[in-house]
C-alpha cells in the first residue's frame, strides 16, 4: 500500500475501501474480522498505557513478519513528524 494513502486512513482524509482494509489486516497478520471489532479484542492488551519496557515485551511476542509491520507503520510515523517539522519549521508537539 502506498504510503501516502496509508496516511490520509489514518488521518481520517479518506474512507478506506475495503481492498485497503484487507491489506492492511494482511500487513499486521491479523484476521479482518477481528481488525473491524478492534475495540473488543484489544481492550485487554491497552499498550498504550503501559510502560517502554512492556511495550517492548508485546512486540517480542509478535512473529518477524508482524514485527516488521509494525516497525513499518512506526518508520512512516517518524517520516511523517519529520516531514511536517521541516514543512513547518516548527517541533511537532506544538501541532498536538
Amino acid at each position: 500500500m502506498n504510503p501516502s494513502q496509508y496516511s490520509k486512513i489514518e488521518n481520517g482524509k479518506v474512507d478506506p475501501q475495503s481492498s485497503s482494509i484487507e491489506k492492511i489486516a494482511n500487513a499486521l497478520a491479523v484476521n479482518l474480522a477481528d481488525m473491524l471489532n478492534s475495540d473488543d479484542v484489544f481492550s485487554d492488551i491497552d499498550s498504550l498505557n503501559k510502560s517502554i519496557v512492556e511495550k517492548v515485551q508485546l512486540i517480542e511476542q509478535l512473529d518477524e513478519k508482524q514485527k516488521k509491520s509494525s516497525f513499518n507503520i512506526i518508520d512512516m510515523a517518524k517520516l511523517k513528524k519529520k516531514r511536517l517539522s521541516k514543512k513547518f519549521g516548527q517541533p511537532l508537539f506544538l501541532f498536538i
